[in-house]
């Protein structure tokens, strides 16, 4: 997607509202201040290794019980080969 792509975020999403926020806040700065650089960074999906047990959270929620998600090796499912999608480490958001 470019910069025409509508950043106006879900209403029913507190997450996607504030990143909403956050957009319309730098383009009111781009407007008043163009003659500062402006970068914007829209990172996929971050990873790091402390965050695990948070993320196994996120994606497996209250289906998978702890006891069993601790005991889990991935990959528990076979990938389809058409799968995309974008995830980047900590790490490299941090430098960028």
């Amino acid at each position: 997607m470019d910069e025409s792509w509508p950043h106006g975020g879900i209403s029913t999403s507190h997450y996607g509202r504030h990143k909403a926020e956050q957009e319309a806040l730098l383009d009111g700065f781009d407007r008043r201040y163009p003659e500062i650089p402006l970068t914007r960074l829209r990172p996929g999906l971050v990873f790091q290794q402390d965050a695990g047990s948070e993320i196994g959270r996120f994606f497996l929620g209250p289906l998978v019980p702890r006891f069993v998600r601790d005991r889990l090796r991935f990959p528990l499912l076979p990938i389809p080969n058409r799968l995309i999608f974008q995830a980047v480490h900590a790490d490299d958001v941090a430098d960028a």
